[in-house]
C-alpha cells in the first residue's frame, strides 16, 4: 500500500513538472468522476469472467440447435434405457433382459 502511494507521488510530482494546469484539470476530473461513482455505487453483481464464458457458449449452442432441421425420413429414435447392471441400480427398478436388444433393434442400421 505504501509503494503505491509512493508511486502515485511520483507520478503527480511528474506531471505537475510537464504542466501544471494540465495537472490540476486532470485531477479535479479524476476528482469528480471519483464522487460521482462513490455516490451512485454499485449498480449490481457483474459476475466473474468464466459465467460469462459458460452461458455465451450455452447460448450458442442452443441457437444453433434449430440451425439444421432433421428430413423426417432420417430420423431414428435414440433409446435410453434404464437397467440394473450388475447390481448398480436399486432394486424397484424395472428391467427386461431383452431390453437392450429391442433398443437395438431401433438404431439406426449403418
Amino acid at each position: 500500500m505504501c509503494v503505491l502511494i509512493l508511486l502515485y507521488l511520483i507520478a503527480a510530482v511528474i506531471m505537475f513538472l510537464i504542466s501544471w494546469s494540465f495537472t490540476v484539470v486532470s485531477l479535479a476530473l479524476v476528482s469528480l468522476i471519483y464522487y460521482y461513482v462513490s455516490l451512485k455505487g454499485k449498480a449490481g453483481d457483474w459476475g466473474d469472467g468464466f459465467k460469462s464464458a459458460y452461458f455465451r457458449l450455452a447460448l450458442r449452442s442452443l441457437r444453433s440447435l434449430g440451425a439444421n432441421q432433421v428430413h423426417p425420413k432420417n430420423w431414428y429414435p435414440i433409446p435410453l434405457i434404464f437397467c440394473r447392471p450388475w447390481g448398480k441400480l436399486p432394486e424397484n427398478v424395472p428391467c427386461h433382459p431383452k431390453l437392450a436388444d429391442f433398443a437395438n433393434c431401433m438404431r439406426k442400421k449403418a
